[in-house]
């Protein structure tokens, strides 16, 4: 299993800035997140409570002209 914690540190090292975010619930309760920025690129996903990611994706924001 891969833990974010090993991903933060991944990032780290590649001039990725991680960032803690409080994510806003669809169901259930919120918390807690780590959101990874570099540039208009952003990474993120879910763990469990153990600290292993479930899920992981990355994305590409629009530049700041686009509409």
């Amino acid at each position: 299993m891969l833990r974010m914690k090993e991903i933060v540190r991944f990032a780290r090292r590649h001039r990725w800035r991680a960032e803690t975010v409080i994510m806003m619930p669809y169901d259930g309760v919120g918390g807690p997140a780590t959101q990874l920025r570099r540039g208009r690129s952003v990474a993120g996903g879910d763990m469990n409570p153990g600290g292993c990611v479930t899920s992981f994706a990355l994305f590409m924001l629009a530049d700041r002209g686009a509409t």
